[in-house]
C-alpha cells in the first residue's frame, strides 16, 4: 500500500471518528495515528512480556524450590501482574498532572 493510500485511508478514518464530514484537524489526526500505534505497541509488547516473563523467571531460579516446583514463580509472576493492574488504575488520575504528553513520553522512554 502506497503513502498516499495510506493518508486517504487515515483521513476517511478520523473524518468517521470525529464526526466532521469536510475537515480533519491534523493535531487530532495525529494524535489518532498515535493511539493506533502506541496501542499496537502496547499489545506487542505485553504478549511478549506475558509469555517470558515466567520463563525467565524458572532460568533466574527465583520461586522454584530444590524439588523443580515452580509455585513460587507462578506467584512471583501474579504479584507482577498486580502490582501492573493498580498501576494501570493509577496512571489515569496521574494524567491530569503530567498531562497527555507527559505521560507519553515517561512510557515510551520506560520501553526503550
Amino acid at each position: 500500500m502506497d503513502q498516499g493510500r495510506l493518508r486517504e485511508l487515515a483521513d476517511q478514518a478520523t473524518v468517521r471518528l470525529l464526526n466532521k464530514p469536510d475537515t480533519v484537524d491534523p493535531v487530532k489526526k495525529r494524535a489518532t495515528i498515535f493511539g493506533w500505534i502506541s496501542n499496537a505497541c502496547q499489545g506487542a509488547g505485553f504478549t511478549a512480556f506475558g509469555f517470558y516473563l515466567p520463563v525467565i523467571l524458572v532460568v533466574a531460579g527465583v520461586g522454584v524450590s530444590s524439588s523443580g516446583n515452580i509455585t513460587g514463580t507462578n506467584l512471583v509472576t501474579a504479584l507482577i501482574y498486580v502490582l501492573a493492574t493498580i498501576s494501570g488504575f493509577i496512571a489515569p488520575l496521574m494524567l491530569p498532572r503530567i498531562g497527555h504528553r507527559g505521560l507519553a513520553m515517561s512510557s515510551w522512554l520506560r520501553a526503550c
